[in-house]
């Protein structure tokens, strides 16, 4: 098993099916690479992974069309 550190848009590009990087993910899951991390990594980890999933940010993100329902 290799250890291995991602940044978080490392982390996040690699989770997509769709992604020419989800190989990662899946040996990570299959237990072929260990992820490393630090107290200072998983928080920049949950604060931008919050950031990107938060709706406020779905709604100040620039030129985005706003559609009534």
């Amino acid at each position: 098993m290799r250890d291995i550190v991602l940044d978080t848009n490392c982390l996040l590009a690699c989770i997509a099916n769709s992604s020419k990087f989800h190989s990662v993910w899946t040996c990570f899951l299959n237990e072929e690479f260990r992820l490393c991390v630090s107290n200072e990594i998983m928080t920049e980890y949950e604060e931008i992974i919050a950031r990107k999933t938060s709706s406020e940010s779905f709604n100040e993100t620039p030129n985005r069309k706003r559609y009534k329902i």
